[in-house]
């Protein structure tokens, strides 16, 4: 039997979510103890599977260092949703007898899956659907779909708010309630650091919870790109690309081409969560 650690190192980069808290990791003896003694728990860590259908989606990932811009920005794409929709109808027809093939990826998101534009400054153009509901269109800088393990990381950091803004929201909603019993505080610290905390607590979800979050990164919303629900929860998406040199990268590794009419699918299902063990503390 292998048994693999994942320790906390003294010039860590981040909190180590997933790795040995750090009084595990400087005991490492005791730690190892307690595992051969059966003091732990098991921790089931859904991931997330992944399907996708397109011209190239079976060709082995690049890294993400690697990846390189093949396409020129088009400016003007939105002008040519009608056209690019009458062509995919002709094809379509021509293709009736012709069975769709998705490829699954043999790799399983850990934490995270962004699909956008390979170059940030580019406006990411796609459809997207929640849990087998209707197709809506988005324009966007990209989106994240992460893990309840990944929920601490990139997700978290995108959608937790700063006391700042918090205390702003606060003085905005007492100027509009003032009716002469105001009685929610403006400038106190502690009421601001607690409504904070309870929101940003919110992002953060269980590892083992077969789900997963998903965040439209600063949509754009106007007269045709009315969706506002910029942030949730599924347990199955459907992204169909628009875009001109766009990548689909798993846990900041591999990046898969994801370019007009690829389409991903993405679940998390019990069979593909990964086994790990919480050492019992003291």
């Amino acid at each position: 039997m292998q048994i693999f650690f994942n320790n906390l190192f003294k010039k860590a980069s981040s909190e180590g979510h997933l790795l040995l808290p750090k009084e595990q990791s400087v005991n490492f003896s005791q730690t190892l103890a307690k595992l051969l003694s059966g003091k732990f728990s098991w921790l089931y860590r859904a991931r997330i599977r992944i399907y996708l259908e397109g011209d190239n989606v079976d060709e082995q990932p690049i890294e993400l260092h690697d990846q390189v811009l093949k396409n020129l920005e088009h400016r003007y794409i939105e002008h040519m949703e009608e056209n690019r929709q009458t062509k995919l109808k002709r094809e379509a027809k021509n293709s009736k007898n012709s069975e769709s093939k998705l490829f699954r990826i043999p790799t399983l998101a850990l934490n995270e899956v962004f699909i956008g534009e390979a170059l940030s400054a580019r406006v990411s153009y796609y459809l997207m659907s929640i849990d087998d509901g209707p197709l809506f269109r988005q324009k966007s800088s990209g989106i994240i779909i992460c893990t309840g393990t990944g929920s601490t990381s990139w997700c978290y950091n995108i959608n937790k708010m700063s006391a700042q803004s918090v205390k702003r929201i606060i003085n905005l909603v007492k100027s509009k309630i003032n009716n002469g019993e105001n009685i929610i505080p403006a400038n106190d610290d502690k009421f601001v650091s607690n409504i904070t905390h309870e929101f940003n607590d919110s992002i953060v979800f269980e590892p083992d919870q077969l789900r997963m979050a998903y965040t439209i990164r600063d949509p754009v919303i106007n007269r045709i790109y009315t969706n506002e629900t910029n942030r949730g929860f599924a347990k199955k998406l459907i992204v169909q690309s628009r875009c001109f040199d766009a990548c689909l990268v798993i846990d900041g590794s591999q990046s898969y081409q994801f370019n007009d009419g690829s389409k991903a699918v993405l679940e998390t299902l019990p069979e593909d969560s990964l086994k790990t063990v919480l050492v019992n503390k003291d």
